[in-house]
């Protein structure tokens, strides 16, 4: 596919085929992550893959988190919050492999560091797009990321910025309509 083609036709995947992603695979994907713009190329995403009963083992790690923070959220927000999650769960859990992405260089030190890891995220879905794979970028996570980030060992200065369900995508949406009046010219000549 045509680079802008790769743009116009990806979409937000959330449900999956159970077929197996092939290492091969993976590996193009986050090798087209790792290949993004970066402040000061600091190359500061790291990529944790999951998959079979890691997966599983995550998954229901955060599941008992969110649980825990459903107990602590306000009554006025524990609806939403509530359904947000079962949400997530509901597309996450058939999805074969789960990357949890995270940033070594801690926000509260430099808002930049999200940024590049933003980057990399972009590059991962348009290659997994590319090579048939679906994804959806998911925050979900964040809420409970002391709980993923035991689970997953990681050093406590890297913050977790996204979890991205992928896999064979089982679903083909239709694109959603872009907002108008989103780029303003200036000092230019009319086109």
């Amino acid at each position: 596919m045509e680079l802008m083609e790769v743009i116009r036709t990806r979409r937000t995947i959330r449900q999956f085929q159970s077929r197996p992603i092939p290492r091969a695979e993976l590996e193009a994907v986050l090798e087209a992550a790792c290949w993004a713009p970066s402040g000061f190329n600091r190359q500061n995403w790291r990529f944790i893959v999951l998959a079979g009963e890691e997966k599983r083992r995550l998954l229901a790690e955060a599941r008992i988190g969110f649980i825990e923070r459903l107990g602590e959220a306000q009554p006025r927000l524990a609806p939403s919050l509530a359904a947000l999650t079962q949400a997530f769960f509901e597309y996450a859990e058939p999805a074969p492999v789960i990357i949890a992405i995270y940033s070594d260089v801690p926000l509260s030190r430099d808002v930049e560091a999200g940024l590049s890891v933003a980057a990399a995220i972009q590059n991962l879905l348009l290659a997994a797009h590319e090579r048939g794979l679906g994804a959806c970028w998911n925050t979900r996570g964040l809420y409970v990321a002391d709980a993923i980030n035991r689970f997953l060992n990681v050093p406590e200065d890297w913050d977790l910025i996204a979890l991205i369900p992928l896999g064979y995508p089982a679903e083909s949406p239709e694109p959603l309509p872009r907002l108008g009046e989103r780029v303003f010219w200036r000092g230019l000549p009319p086109a």
